[in-house]
């Protein structure tokens, strides 16, 4: 699934009132797709921090939310921009110092 189909298939009407049973499907699309990833990758030496499919679950629902907004031209940044954006941060998260 590509930010393009977001694109095409959102932009007719707004994310308020997309049918809720899309959302859902696309979610758990979304979500089977990451956990068979993240089962395939060896865990850290001291295990996950977060349980995986907590992880998971908000990994999907970022993405899907991303994907939604930009959709509606609210991001000008290309498909292939925000891709590797989402990737970046799904990969990688934001390193914040914890103060």
């Amino acid at each position: 699934m590509t930010l393009k189909y977001f694109k095409v298939h959102l932009y007719c009407r707004p994310t308020e009132t997309m049918n809720p049973l899309f959302e859902r499907a696309v979610q758990e699309e979304l979500y089977g797709i990451l956990l068979n990833w993240l089962e395939q990758v060896p865990s850290p030496e001291n295990g996950w921090k977060i349980p995986v499919k907590t992880m998971v679950w908000m990994m999907s629902w970022t993405i899907f939310g991303v994907a939604a907004d930009w959709s509606k031209g609210n991001e000008t940044s290309s498909e292939e921009e925000m891709a590797g954006y989402i990737l970046k941060m799904v990969t990688e998260g934001v390193e914040v110092p914890i103060q």
